[in-house]
C-alpha cells in the first residue's frame, strides 16, 4: 500500500478540510491530491488559509508539489470540463485546466504579455507548459514582471481555452471563411495591409507597391504587417487547429492543390484565386507548421517541403536515376531511388510524379532516364533568340536544375553560349589569362567580381562580361577549377569545396585565441578567399562576431567580458528597461545605463554593446545610434536626418556646422565628421556654405531665409539676377587674403580669353576695383560692408553666375554687383575703378 491508499483521515488535516472531504467522498489521500488546490477553493467554507495548512500536511507526506500530482491524474477531458474563474484559479492552477495544446505552444504564440513573453525567450522557455511550471513568486521576483502582468497572462489563457472549447475541430474547408473573419475583425490599417499582401482582393503587391499606394515606406508596410500577422496568430485559436487538420487532409509528404479534398469537398474551390491566400495563410500566419505551397512548372502542390527543400529532393532523384543500370523491373524503382539517394521509401514514392518525366518505360520496365528539363530549357531559351529572366523560364519549363549549358549573364538573366557573342574565343582566350592573375596575385579561392578587375586591366572586355558571364565562362577552362557560386581557384590547387567567409573569418579568430584587428582578419581571410567589401561587410556583422571600437573583430560570447552570464542580464536589463520608458534612447543614454549596472557590463565599449544587442531579435538599431525594442517596428527616436532638418527649421534654414556636429546622434557617440554633415545635409536639400549648413531653394540656391537678416539688405541691392548667387555667396564669404590670390587667377586666365567676347579693359577695370574693395575690407573685417565687399568679389571671381563671364556682355552682372556693394563703401574711403 502506498501513501496515496492511506486513509484521508490518517492526515492531521485542517478540521475544515476533514469536514470538506467527507462531504466531498474524499476516502484516501490519493483522493485528496488529484483535486487541484485551486478547485478546492471553490467549496464552501474552504478558503485560502485552510487550503494553504492543507497544502503543508499534504506535501510532506506525497513528497511533491500538489499541483504536480494533480496534473499527473488529470487528463484532457477532465481539464476541459473544469470551470473556473481566473481570478480563483490562480498562476499556480493554470498548469492542470490548460488543454494540451495550448501548453505545448510557444510563449510568442500565446496571448501573453510581451513582458512574460521575454522573459521566457530570455530563460530559454520553449513551450507554454514549461513557463506554468515556474512558481508564481519566482515569476514576481523577476525583474519587469508585476502582479499585473500575471493576471493579465492568466485572463488571456483562460479567455483561449474557453474559445477553443466553443469553438471545437474546424474543418478543412472553412480555411477561407476563418481567415476572412480574423482579417475583418482587424483595424482599418492592418486590415488593408493584410488583405492585400494575402491576395484576398486580387493580386498580391509587393511591399513597395503598396507602401507606394499608402502614402508609406516599403520598411513601414512590412512593419504593420508583420505585427498583425503576429496579432492574429496569437489571438485565433483556431490557427493550431486548423493546422493540424490542413496535415491529415493532405495525407503524405506532397499533394496538389487542386486534389486536397475533405469528405469529398475540394478545400481549393478556385486554385487560380485561393492559392495565393492559401499559400499566405500557411506561411506568414501558421509558419509553416502545416506545409507549404509550392510550385513546380504551372501545377502548385500543398507540401510538408518549402520549394527549396523540394528542389533539393527532386534534384537529387534526378542525378540518382540518370545513375541507376537499366533495365529493370517497376516495381523496383521507388526502392533503389531510396537506396541511391538515402530517402525515405514513402517520400520518394510521393515524389515519383515529378520526376517520371525522365523516365522511360517499356511494359513493366523501367529501361532509362533522360534529363527531360535540361533540353526543354535550352530548346525555349534558343527559341527566344535573346537573354530571358529566370522567372519566365521557370514558367515555360517548371522549376529545378538549371543544364550546366546556360550562360548567366547577371542575376536572374540567362542565356546560351551561341546567343552570347565570341562567347566561345573568349573562353579560349581568358582561361590563360584568368589563370595568370591567379597566380600572380596569389593561388587561392577567387571571386569572379574580384577577378574581374585584374582582368579588365589585362584585356578589352567585350559588353556583356560581367562576375556573372565570367564564373559561366569559367565553368569549362582546363586551367580553371570551378567550385560553384563563382567561385574558382586554379586546377592544380588542392581546393576542391568552395571555402566559406563566415566560417574562414571564425577559424582565424579561433587560432588567434583573441580578437584581431579588422584588416588584419581580413588579410587572413582574404589570403585563403577573395572576399567583396560588400560581402565583408555583411558577414562581420553577423553572429557569431563581435565589434570593438578599437578597430578588432572578436567572437560571442568569447570575447565579451563576462561571456553569456553577461551577455543574458545586460540584455534582458536593457530590454525591461526599455519596455519599462516605451520609448527609444541614444547612445548616451545607453551607456549611462549599461555602466550603472557595474562590472562587467560597464567595461564594455558601445560598439561592443550594439554588435551584441543586434544579434538578439529583440533589439532594433538606427545607423545614428538609436536603440528601442523590435516590436515597436521602430527605435522611437530621432534620426540624425530628423535633428539635422529641426536644427535648420528653427535657424530659418541657416545653422552653424559646430552646433550641428553637437546635436547629432552617432553609433559609437563620438562626434559625427564634416563631411558626414555634408552628406546629411544634401538629403535635406541643404548644402555646407563654409561655416554654416545652408537650406537652398528649388533653384539649387539657398533661400533668401538662410540669409542672416542683417545681411539682407545687401541682396536687395543687387540686380535681381545676381541676387540668388550673391546671396549665397554673403552666407560664408572667404577672406580678404584668399579672395586676393583667387582675384589674381581670374584676372590672368579672364584676359587670356579675351578675343572676342570678353572685354579686356573690362577686366582690368573690374579686377581693380574689386582689389580696392578687398584693401578696404582688410582694414575692416567684422563690418557688415566689409562682409558684403568680400561675396562681391567672390561674385565676381565666379565665372557662371547670374550669367555666364565668356559671352558678350557676360561681365556686366558683375560690375553692376561690386558698383552696388561699392556705393555702401563708408564714408571718406575712394574706390573706383582703373586710375
Amino acid at each position: 500500500m502506498t501513501i496515496l491508499d492511506e486513509p484521508v483521515d490518517s492526515l492531521a488535516l485542517p478540521t475544515r478540510m476533514l469536514t470538506a472531504v467527507g462531504r466531498l467522498g474524499v476516502v484516501t489521500v490519493g483522493d485528496l491530491a488529484r483535486r487541484h488546490p485551486a478547485g478546492l477553493l471553490l467549496e464552501r467554507n474552504l478558503g485560502r488559509t485552510t487550503v494553504k495548512e492543507t497544502r503543508v500536511v499534504l506535501e510532506r507526506a506525497l513528497g511533491m508539489r500538489w499541483e504536480d500530482v494533480a496534473a499527473d491524474f488529470a487528463d484532457d477531458e477532465e481539464v476541459a470540463s473544469v470551470s473556473l474563474s481566473p481570478a480563483t484559479l490562480g498562476w499556480e492552477g493554470l498548469a492542470v485546466v490548460l488543454p494540451a495544446e495550448i501548453k505545448a505552444r510557444k510563449p510568442s504564440e500565446a496571448p501573453l504579455p510581451p513582458r512574460l513573453v521575454s522573459f521566457a525567450e530570455a530563460r530559454g522557455i520553449a513551450s507554454v507548459g514549461e513557463l506554468l511550471g515556474i512558481p508564481y513568486k519566482e515569476l514576481l521576483a523577476a525583474p519587469n514582471l508585476g502582479r499585473r502582468t500575471i493576471v493579465d497572462a492568466t485572463n488571456a489563457l483562460v479567455k483561449l481555452r474557453d474559445a477553443l472549447a466553443e469553438m471545437g475541430i474546424p474543418r478543412a474547408t472553412e480555411w477561407k471563411r476563418l481567415f476572412l473573419a480574423s482579417v475583418g475583425a482587424m483595424a482599418l490599417r492592418e486590415r488593408m495591409v493584410v488583405s492585400q499582401r494575402a491576395g484576398l482582393v486580387g493580386p498580391a503587391p509587393t511591399l513597395a507597391e503598396l507602401g507606394e499606394s499608402l502614402g508609406v515606406s516599403r520598411e513601414r508596410v512590412r512593419q504593420i504587417e508583420a505585427s498583425a500577422i503576429e496579432d492574429l496568430r496569437s489571438s485565433s485559436a483556431w490557427t493550431a487547429r486548423l493546422a493540424d487538420v490542413l496535415v491529415a487532409v493532405r495525407g503524405g509528404p506532397i499533394e496538389r492543390l487542386d486534389a486536397l479534398v475533405e469528405d469529398g469537398a475540394p478545400v481549393i474551390t478556385d486554385a487560380e484565386l485561393d492559392a495565393g491566400p492559401f499559400a499566405f495563410l500557411l506561411e506568414m500566419v501558421m509558419e509553416g507548421k502545416a506545409g507549404h505551397v509550392v510550385a513546380r512548372g504551372a501545377v502548385d502542390y500543398f507540401a510538408v517541403f518549402t520549394e527549396t527543400e523540394l528542389e533539393k529532393k527532386v534534384v537529387r532523384l534526378e542525378r540518382a536515376a540518370q545513375t541507376l543500370v537499366f533495365p529493370f523491373e517497376r516495381e523496383q524503382l521507388a526502392a533503389r531511388l531510396a537506396g541511391a539517394t538515402g530517402s525515405d521509401a514513402n517520400e520518394v514514392v510521393a515524389l515519383l510524379k515529378l520526376v517520371s518525366e525522365g523516365l522511360r518505360f517499356e511494359g513493366g520496365l523501367v529501361v532509362g532516364y533522360v534529363e527531360a528539363r535540361g533540353d526543354e530549357v535550352e530548346a525555349f531559351l534558343r527559341a527566344a533568340g535573346r537573354p530571358m529572366r529566370v522567372t519566365d523560364v521557370a514558367a515555360a519549363c517548371g522549376r529545378g536544375h538549371w543544364p550546366e549549358s546556360v550562360v548567366w549573364l547577371e542575376r536572374g538573366l540567362v542565356t546560351l553560349p551561341e546567343l552570347v557573342p565570341d562567347f566561345y574565343v573568349w573562353q579560349k582566350r581568358l582561361g590563360p589569362l584568368v589563370a595568370s592573375v591567379m597566380a600572380e596575385h596569389g593561388a587561392r579561392q577567387w571571386a569572379t567580381a574580384e577577378l574581374l578587375p585584374h582582368v579588365a586591366l589585362a584585356a578589352d572586355l567585350p559588353e556583356w562580361m560581367t562576375a556573372y558571364s565570367l564564373g559561366s565562362l569559367l565553368r569549362d577552362v582546363p586551367e580553371v577549377r570551378y567550385l560553384g557560386r563563382n567561385v574558382v581557384a586554379l586546377a592544380d590547387s588542392e581546393a576542391t569545396t568552395r571555402e566559406h567567409i563566415d566560417d574562414t573569418m571564425a577559424n582565424e579568430l579561433v587560432k588567434a585565441g583573441g580578437p584581431m584587428l579588422e584588416h588584419e582578419l581580413r588579410a587572413r581571410v582574404s589570403a585563403r578567399r577573395g572576399v567583396t567589401d560588400l560581402g565583408w561587410n555583411m558577414m562581420r556583422m553577423r553572429k557569431p562576431f563581435v565589434l570593438f571600437e578599437d578597430g578588432t573583430v572578436g567572437l560571442l560570447p568569447r570575447d565579451v567580458p563576462g561571456g553569456d552570464t553577461a551577455i543574458v542580464a545586460t540584455a534582458d536589463a536593457i530590454a525591461a528597461w526599455l519596455d519599462q520608458r516605451e520609448e527609444g534612447v541614444q547612445v548616451a543614454d545607453t551607456r549611462a545605463f549599461v555602466q550603472s549596472r557595474g562590472e562587467p557590463a560597464a567595461s564594455w565599449d558601445m560598439r561592443m554593446l550594439r554588435s551584441v544587442l543586434r544579434h538578439d531579435g529583440r533589439f532594433r538599431l538606427a545607423i545614428g545610434g538609436g536603440l528601442g525594442l523590435a516590436t515597436w517596428g521602430e527605435t522611437r527616436t530621432k534620426t540624425q536626418r530628423e535633428v539635422l532638418e529641426e536644427l535648420l527649421d528653427a535657424g530659418e534654414g541657416r545653422v552653424r556646422v559646430a552646433d550641428v556636429v553637437a546635436a547629432l546622434p552617432t553609433a559609437s557617440g563620438e562626434p559625427t565628421t564634416r563631411v558626414k554633415v555634408g552628406m546629411l545635409a544634401n538629403q535635406l536639400g541643404a548644402r555646407l556654405a563654409g561655416q554654416f549648413v545652408v537650406r537652398m531653394d528649388e533653384s539649387g540656391v539657398p533661400s533668401l531665409r538662410a540669409v542672416p537678416a542683417e545681411d539682407r539688405a545687401w541682396v536687395e541691392k543687387v540686380p535681381e539676377k545676381a541676387a540668388a548667387v550673391f546671396g549665397r555667396l554673403l552666407v560664408a564669404p572667404r577672406s580678404a587674403e584668399q579672395l586676393v590670390m583667387a582675384l589674381s587667377r581670374w584676372t590672368r586666365d579672364m584676359r587670356a580669353q579675351a578675343v572676342g567676347a570678353v572685354d579686356d579693359e573690362q577686366v582690368v577695370r573690374l579686377a581693380e576695383k574689386a582689389k580696392a574693395m578687398l584693401a578696404v575690407a582688410a582694414e575692416q573685417p567684422g563690418t557688415p560692408w566689409a562682409k558684403a565687399a568680400r561675396a562681391g568679389v567672390e561674385y565676381l571671381v565666379c565665372i557662371d553666375d547670374g550669367e555666364s563671364d565668356l559671352v558678350v556682355g557676360g561681365l556686366d552682372d558683375d560690375e553692376a554687383v561690386l558698383a552696388a556693394v561699392g556705393d555702401g563703401v563708408p564714408v571718406g574711403r575712394n574706390i573706383g575703378g582703373a586710375p
